[in-house]
């Protein structure tokens, strides 16, 4: 456990000290926080009509959505290793606008010219996304991972990512994590969310800590739900290829341009994974607050997350 007091905001984006580069603030579309880049195209994105055949990833913030995005392409390509490797193509997020760029974080309009079946990932909770998701009863991977480890990745995104704001010190970020003053509004409102549609035979719930465990197993779950039967080699080169520390290597190699239009690397984004690094951050009394806010929230949901391994 931390006994270092606040952490400081590292290096933004290329290199810049925060207060050197222009980040952004937060506006409000609909009751939930956003960036700036995701209101130009609000409407559109609340409007968006989803194909019965699409398949959505939906995960709070930094809670593993690309690490899944790549444990799902392996298993659409039976685990070639050669055919993953050549594949330069990130699943474009629903919510992320950026005019002209088409890589990462397409606009609506890419979306809909993108040709079916389309993996498609939203960051919103259910009260904010199309209602034409649910209605055509499209399979949701939904990613869940303990808000401990949530928040301090999240800071760290903060500290060096352009399209963020200003996270400020680790205290304020925390507790602006906490109320739900961050981009995509409170991750208690969005995992309790999701987990009430738990029931619903199209979707699908993977926990972090789980495939931090065991990602062969978890691996083997998702394939089952996408109608997907992988041979033991199948899944010996995924494991091999997207255990998280492989992972966050292949994805620089994969995507070398990534940096140039997202203004940080992978190796940046991917930080370190760890289950349980949040004790290098939080101080005893934030633990002890964090720990009856969860217990609150969460009381009475069934919901229960590994806090370390």
């Amino acid at each position: 456990m931390s006994s270092q007091g606040d952490h400081k905001p590292g290096s933004v984006g290329k290199g810049a000290a925060v207060g050197e580069h222009e980040k952004p603030e937060l506006v409000m579309a609909d009751g939930l926080l956003v960036p700036p880049i995701t209101l130009r195209q609000w409407e559109e994105i609340k409007n968006f009509q989803a194909r019965p055949d699409d398949t959505f990833i939906a995960s709070y913030p930094k809670s593993g959505l690309v690490w899944t995005t790549q444990v799902m392409e392996m298993i659409q390509l039976q685990g070639d290793v050669e055919a993953y490797k050549a594949n330069k193509k990130l699943v474009p997020f629903l919510e992320f606008s950026i005019p002209n760029v088409e890589i990462s974080m397409p606009a609506v309009k890419m979306i809909n010219n993108l040709p079916s079946p389309r993996v498609i990932n939203i960051h919103s909770p259910i009260s904010h996304i199309s209602k034409s998701i649910l209605e055509k009863k499209c399979k949701v991977i939904c990613v869940l991972r303990n808000p401990k480890d949530v928040v301090v990745s999240y800071y760290h995104f903060h500290t060096f990512s352009n399209i963020a704001p200003n996270p400020g010190t680790w205290s304020e970020f925390l507790q602006n994590f906490m109320i739900g003053k961050v981009a995509f509004s409170s991750w208690f409102d969005h995992v309790k969310g999701w987990w009430s549609l738990r029931k619903q035979p199209n979707i699908f719930f993977l926990f972090y800590e789980a495939m931090k465990k065991d990602l062969g197993y978890e691996a083997g779950r998702l394939a089952s739900f996408l109608g997907r039967d992988l041979s033991p080699e199948a899944m010996k080169n995924l494991v091999e290829q997207l255990s998280f520390n492989s992972m966050k290597t292949n994805m620089d190699e994969k995507i070398p341009n990534f940096k140039t239009v997202a203004g940080f690397s992978f190796k940046q984004f991917i930080r370190k994974g760890q289950v349980g690094d949040w004790k290098n951050h939080f101080t005893v009394a934030q633990n002890e607050v964090m720990d009856q806010l969860i217990a609150d929230q969460l009381k009475g949901t069934s919901l229960d997350f590994c806090y370390e391994l």
